[in-house]
């Protein structure tokens, strides 16, 4: 039994398992969406894409030169953590004030560029 074996088998898997769960939350009802609907997890999703840009170079941060033990479980925890702090206040600190700022403009018009034509009777 080897690795390619074992990842050949666990990622189809693991993509069936996230489609079953996925399609359950989607139609709704059951424990998930009680779960998902929980405020700390509605949190999150809202400072996810926050959490995206961030999480790798605080983990990269936190395991060069062997900071904080690099991959102990205390370090694990601080990236976590770390990584959470930063995205939130980068959340509300930066992307909010711009989202508010630029959302009284139409996004969807180019400057110059020309107008779709609507036939009318």
């Amino acid at each position: 039994f080897s690795l390619t074996m074992a990842v050949a088998f666990w990622w189809p898997l693991a993509t069936v398992c996230c489609a079953v769960l996925i399609g359950g939350v989607v139609v709704g009802g059951g424990p998930w969406t009680v779960v998902l609907r929980l405020a700390p997890v509605v949190w999150l999703g809202r400072i996810s894409y926050s959490l995206y840009l961030w999480h790798l170079p605080v983990f990269v941060a936190i395991e060069s030169d062997g900071f904080l033990g690099g991959t102990t479980f205390t370090a694990g925890v601080a990236k976590v953590v770390v990584s959470v702090v930063i995205a939130a206040c980068s959340f509300h600190l930066i992307e909010q004030p711009l989202l508010r700022r630029f959302a009284s403009r139409d996004s969807t018009a180019v400057k110059g560029a020309p107008q779709a034509a609507t036939a009318s009777s």
